[in-house]
């Protein structure tokens, strides 16, 4: 049994984290503001978990690694920027989550070498089209991909200066039920749910891969990673157009525009599959029929 410490557990992927690692029989610290209790549909599982410590902390630094293990594992999918958020204030939508990383890592007593899981995105390569690697181009265009990158650079100062191990995910489109709302495919998957009408401009021609949400937390949870600090493009292995998507998950959409057979952002995932031996597991159609399947029950 290993200690996981999940930081943004009642997000879409951190509540699903601190589940999955709990049904695995490992110790978890979920961990999330006091605004946040509550948010996840997996709350209630969260808070009646004998396996899962719930913490709801606004300042990460109060932390207590008393009872901590000598090396946990820290599991980082927590921001407070989004990509829609106001170009021009970055004192609310950039400063504030370097600040809460930092000061967590800094809190870290001499006696403890946890690793680290960051969850950044492919937002950072900004306006880049086509197969995208490690080794592309990055030009963050928001506060949000803006901080992303920037805690990047943070996490590898730390590590070199710490000596800890930590991997950065550039997260590319993941899919599942319970998805946050206020991204595209959130919306999509609402829409199946309550009806709404979506609008997919430039005719949904929009090329992209799609990773479930299952392989998403098994990335996040491996333990076999090379050592220092490394950066991995994490996304699926299936490509289609987002119209393709929509009607898979059978959202209620129009179409407008022209198609752009130029907008094609797909993840090489190549350097984390031979780091570590990761495999996306579970392919779009099953994926989809999961997602679905959980749609209907929330119906009911």
């Amino acid at each position: 049994m290993k200690h996981f410490i999940i930081i943004g557990s009642e997000g879409f992927i951190g509540s699903r984290t601190a589940i999955y690692l709990s049904e695995q029989g490992h110790q978890v610290t979920a961990i999330d503001v006091p605004e946040a209790k509550g948010r996840s549909d997996f709350s209630n599982r969260l808070n009646n978990n004998s396996n899962i410590k719930v913490l709801y902390i606004n300042d990460l630094s109060e932390f207590s690694w008393k009872k901590t293990s000598e090396n946990p594992t820290i599991i980082y999918t927590a921001n407070q920027s989004f990509h829609l958020a106001d170009k021009s204030k970055l004192s609310e939508n950039y400063f504030p989550d370097l600040h809460n990383l930092s000061k967590l890592i800094e809190s870290i007593p001499n006696t403890c070498k946890p690793d680290i899981s960051y969850l950044s995105s492919c937002a950072v390569y900004g306006t880049l089209r086509g197969k995208i690697t490690e080794k592309s181009d990055v030009l963050p265009l928001n506060p949000y991909s803006l901080m992303k990158l920037t805690a990047e650079a943070m996490l590898k100062y730390y590590s070199q200066i710490l000596q800890l191990n930590i991997r950065v995910f550039r997260l590319f489109t993941c899919y599942g039920s319970n998805q946050n709302r206020e991204n595209f495919i959130g919306k999509l998957i609402q829409s199946s749910i309550d009806g709404t009408e979506l609008t997919l401009f430039n005719q949904g021609s929009q090329i992209r891969d799609y990773l479930y949400i299952d392989d998403l937390v098994r990335a996040l949870t491996l333990e076999n990673f090379p050592n220092g600090f490394n950066i991995y493009n994490l996304g699926g292995k299936e490509s289609i157009k987002l119209r393709d998507f929509a009607n898979m998950i059978k959202a209620n959409y129009k179409l407008i525009g022209k198609d752009d057979e130029n907008d094609i952002i797909i993840c090489d995932g190549k350097l984390l599959r031979e780091s570590t031996g990761w495999n996306p597991k579970v392919n779009l159609q099953e994926g989809i029929n999961k997602t679905i399947k959980d749609i209907e029950l929330t119906k009911s």
